[in-house]
């Protein structure tokens, strides 16, 4: 494939992607995990080996039968089974203002879940309970979206100095832009398909995970364009009098030398995160799906999207 040639193609899939990504997060119901929105996670012990179809009713269960004084105070339940014997539990609660209310409503749920599972023959007892408050959930996303700024900002900073008059007709500001827009692209179709493909598996959620994956991300992502964009320098630095390459092909022997081991590097990233997705534990897919979209978007975008870019950019110089 001539990646140069076809351009203006993966151009307009990556806007109609960023487009589409963008309007999901404005018409797809937030589906946030218990640290963003307050509530209680509980392991607990069974006495015998439980499956996926007990859980799954003992969740059915709580959402449809328990209330506080009247009302539906649960909002989700996620059950995962660490391993055949222990269980976690994590259970979206209302927001209640009146600090002795929440305390009486913590109580309650923490006597009658067990009940819950008394009913699908499962007797278990609490190794751990832990209450979260909406406001970590508020300083987590503060937080985080800090550390995006500040992580793009020093990333495009130390490429426009990592490349400075390393190509003569090149500006280092180039450089830096064309790294903002290739990781803001890789961020917000990454976490825009995350947010679709929450409409069918529930299970994944913006919690505490859902930041950690989107800053590894950046590091991920970043790592493919450096190595393209040092072979453009490269070649550059190489090139002879003689050499009768025009500026085009040489970008595009750049992409193609380089193509091979951004793919051998982001498939092996690839299978490990798979495995983890099918072998791992539930409380991680999340965490795993997003780096899973993450990797293969970043991988994209570093080869159709970054050199070619820099291409138009600076083409006309």
């Amino acid at each position: 494939m001539r990646f140069l040639a076809n351009r203006k193609k993966f151009y307009i899939v990556s806007g109609v992607l960023t487009i589409l990504s963008l309007l999901s997060f404005f018409f797809v119901p937030k589906n946030y995990g218990i640290d963003m929105t307050g509530g209680l996670q509980i392991s607990y012990s069974a006495e015998n080996q439980i499956s996926a179809d007990q859980l799954e009713a003992v969740r059915e269960d709580i959402i449809d039968s328990y209330q506080f004084n009247g009302k539906d105070i649960i909002t989700d339940v996620l059950l995962y089974a660490v391993n055949t014997n222990d269980i976690r539990m994590d259970v979206g609660l209302v927001s209640e203002s009146d600090i002795q209310v929440a305390q009486m409503q913590v109580t309650d749920i923490r006597n009658v879940l067990p009940t819950f599972f008394k009913k699908q023959d499962i007797v278990v007892s609490e190794l751990s309970f832990v209450s979260v408050g909406n406001s970590f959930g508020k300083f987590v996303l503060d937080r985080a979206y800090l550390t995006l700024t500040m992580c793009l900002v020093a990333i495009a900073i130390y490429l426009m100095f990592a490349f400075r008059k390393s190509i003569e007709w090149t500006s280092s500001f180039s450089f830096g832009a064309i790294t903002l827009g290739t990781l803001f692209h890789d961020i917000i179709v990454a976490t825009g398909i995350f947010v679709v493909l929450w409409l069918i598996f529930p299970i994944l959620k913006i919690d505490t995970f859902f930041v950690t994956a989107v800053l590894t991300i950046l590091g991920f992502s970043i790592n493919d364009t450096i190595v393209i964009l040092d072979r453009i320098r490269s070649n550059y630095k190489n090139k002879r009098s003689q050499d009768k390459r025009s500026t085009k092909q040489i970008f595009e022997e750049s992409i193609q030398v380089s193509l091979r081991r951004s793919l051998y590097t982001s498939m092996t990233l690839i299978i490990v995160l798979i495995c983890m997705l099918f072998f791992g534990p539930d409380a991680l897919v999340g965490f795993t799906t997003l780096m899973l979209l993450g990797t293969i978007v970043g991988t994209y975008s570093s080869i159709c999207l970054a050199a070619p870019i820099l291409y138009d950019i600076n083409s006309s110089k």
